[in-house]
C-alpha cells in the first residue's frame, strides 16, 4: 500500500511540472509571436521621412491622458541631448597645446597647411618618425575632397568598425530582418557613445542570429553593399579590447560620413538616426574643447588600440555660422613599433591640434 501510495504522490508529481513547463512555453511563444508582430512597426517608422519620431518597443497601456505622456516620453527615449553644454563640457577637461601658435595666423590653401604642421610636429617629436599619418578631409557644402594625404592606406581600424556594426544593424532592420528592441537600442547606443566592446559583439551574433562568423560575413556584405572598398572584418573584439586584424582606411571612414551626411545610408530616417547617435559620443580628438565652447557639434567615432589612434565624423560648422561649410575630417595615426607609456595620449593631442587648425581654416573661409 505504501508503494502505490508513493508512486501516487509522483506521478502527481511528474504532472505538475509537465503542466508548470508546458504554460511557460505557451508564454515564451506567445512574447516571441507579439516580438516579431512589433518588427513590421519598427520598420514602418522608415519611408524616406527623416522627421519621424524613434519609436520604442516599449508597452505601454493606450488608455488616459496620464498613459499618453507615458508614450510620448517613451519615444524620446533614444533622442539623447544632440549636445552637452558647452560650458560643462569645456570645464570638464583641459588640454595644454602642442606650443605656442596662433590659430589665427594660418596662410595659403589647407594642404600646404597641414603638411607644414605634419613637419614640425615630427621636428617637435610629438610625432616620430615611425608615426605614419593619414589624412582625408571633405568640404561638404563643395561636395569636394580638400585634403588626401595617405587616405587610402589600409589601417589597423580598432573601434572604427563600429559604424559599421551599426549600419548592418540598420539595414537589416530596414529589411524586417532584425527586430529594433529596446536592448538592440541600448546595445547600438553604448558600442557608439562609450565604445562597450560587449555591446559591439553582442550586435554581430544578433546579426548572425547567433553566430559571430556569420555576423562578420554579414557585416562586411553590407559594408560591399555600400561601396565601401578599404573596410573588411576579420574578428569580433577580444577581451581586453585588443583587436588587430580588422582594417579601414582614412578615406573609407570620410565616406562613411559623407554618404551619412547626404542621408543615403539605408535610408533618410536611418542615417538621422546614425547621426543622432554620434552625436552623443562621449570619448573625442577631432571635437576640441575650441568646438565645444564654439558650440559646434560633431558626430565622431574614435578608434584606439595601442599602435593605432584615430577619430573620424562630421563638423557641423554651419550650426554656429551659416554661410560656412560642414565638413567630414578622418585622421589616422599608426605605429608598426606599437610604442607603449604616453604614445596614444601624445597622438590624442596631435589629431586634436589637427583638429583645431583644420576648423581655424574653415571658419575663416567665409
Amino acid at each position: 500500500m505504501k508503494y502505490y501510495r508513493n508512486y501516487f504522490l509522483l506521478l502527481s508529481f511528474i504532472f505538475v511540472f509537465a503542466v508548470f513547463f508546458a504554460e511557460a512555453a505557451t508564454e515564451s511563444a506567445t512574447v516571441a509571436t507579439r516580438s516579431s508582430e512589433k518588427c513590421p512597426q519598427v520598420a514602418a517608422q522608415d519611408n524616406g521621412n527623416s522627421t519621424k519620431k524613434i519609436v520604442t518597443t516599449k508597452r505601454i497601456k493606450k488608455t488616459g491622458t496620464k498613459n499618453k505622456a507615458a508614450r510620448r516620453k517613451s519615444r524620446s527615449q533614444l533622442a539623447r541631448p544632440r549636445t552637452a553644454p558647452a560650458t560643462a563640457k569645456a570645464t570638464a577637461r583641459k588640454y595644454r597645446p602642442l606650443y605656442a601658435r596662433s590659430l589665427d595666423e594660418l596662410q595659403g590653401p589647407l594642404p600646404e597647411i597641414i603638411y607644414t604642421e605634419i613637419s614640425r610636429l615630427r621636428q617637435t617629436h610629438h610625432l616620430l618618425n615611425t608615426d605614419d599619418i593619414s589624412i582625408h578631409i571633405h568640404d561638404l557644402s563643395k561636395n569636394e575632397t580638400v585634403v588626401n594625404i595617405k587616405a587610402d592606406r589600409i589601417r589597423n581600424a580598432a573601434s572604427l568598425i563600429k559604424p559599421f556594426v551599426m549600419l548592418t544593424v540598420y539595414d537589416l532592420a530596414q529589411q524586417n530582418r532584425i527586430c529594433l528592441t529596446d536592448t538592440v537600442e541600448n546595445q547600438i547606443y553604448k558600442m557608439i557613445t562609450i565604445s562597450h566592446n560587449e555591446s559591439t559583439n553582442g550586435l554581430i551574433r544578433l546579426i548572425g542570429n547567433g553566430s559571430t562568423y556569420r555576423g562578420l560575413e554579414l557585416i562586411n556584405a553590407t559594408i560591399k553593399k555600400y561601396g565601401f572598398r578599404d573596410t573588411y572584418l576579420v574578428e569580433a573584439i577580444p577581451q581586453g579590447g585588443r583587436t588587430y586584424r580588422n582594417r579601414t582606411s582614412a578615406y573609407d571612414m570620410s565616406e562613411f560620413f559623407r554618404k551619412l551626411y547626404s542621408r543615403t545610408l539605408v535610408s533618410p530616417y536611418y542615417s538621422q538616426k546614425m547621426i543622432d547617435i554620434l552625436l552623443n559620443n562621449k570619448v573625442h580628438r577631432i571635437e576640441t574643447p575650441t568646438l565645444v565652447q564654439d558650440g559646434v557639434p560633431v558626430a565622431d567615432k574614435t578608434g584606439y588600440v595601442r599602435g593605432t589612434n584615430g577619430d573620424c565624423g562630421i563638423v557641423f560648422l554651419r550650426n554656429i555660422k551659416h554661410n560656412a561649410s560642414d565638413y567630414v575630417v578622418s585622421i589616422i595615426i599608426e605605429n608598426p613599433y606599437r610604442p607603449q607609456e604616453g604614445w596614444g595620449k601624445q597622438k590624442t593631442a596631435v589629431i586634436r591640434h589637427l583638429s583645431n587648425l583644420i576648423y581655424s581654416y574653415f571658419r575663416q573661409q567665409v
